[in-house]
């Protein structure tokens, strides 16, 4: 009989993060669940050529990976909320608050392994919520984030607000 190992198998699960947070995770997703059309006007439009070694994720494969990221920072968790108040994190969240005064977390449900489910839980010690494990992972990787995916962020934020 076949049997899935425990960190394969996907679980529903729900966080709540900030408007702004979940904004940012929808601009990430525009480029990494990019179609062919999207794709071809990223390298035209922000002359990022490359654009298809950025990968492809779907929502729940973009959560693992960006929270893989943080789980694996080197240095000591707490460290981490600097990223917060990156400079990057910083102007898109400026361009965003000059549209948005909603400060209520809003629900994100995502299907990730139970592994994951339990190091965001171990993570969220070192939080004061469980889903700002979540928006620690986003803003780092708004953070390392390739200068030309910044921009095609802060182009989507400019537009979309």
């Amino acid at each position: 009989m076949y049997r899935k190992v425990k960190s394969m198998v996907k679980k529903p699960k729900t966080y709540k993060i900030y408007p702004f947070y979940d904004k940012l995770l929808y601009s990430f997703l525009s480029i990494y669940e990019r179609d062919s059309l999207t794709e071809e006007l990223i390298k035209r439009y922000f002359h990022f050529d490359d654009i298809s070694k950025a990968g492809k994720y779907n929502l729940n494969q973009f959560i693992e990976h960006i929270l893989n990221d943080i789980f694996n920072y080197k240095e000591p968790i707490n460290e981490l909320s600097f990223y917060l108040s990156d400079p990057r994190v910083k102007h898109i969240k400026e361009l965003f608050n000059n549209n948005h005064h909603d400060k209520q977390r809003v629900e994100l449900s995502v299907r990730i392994s139970e592994t994951t489910i339990q190091k965001v839980s171990s993570f969220s010690e070192h939080t004061e919520t469980i889903g700002e494990v979540i928006e620690l992972a986003l803003a780092y990787h708004l953070s390392i984030c390739d200068k030309r995916i910044y921009s095609i962020i802060e182009f989507y934020f400019k537009q979309n607000l």
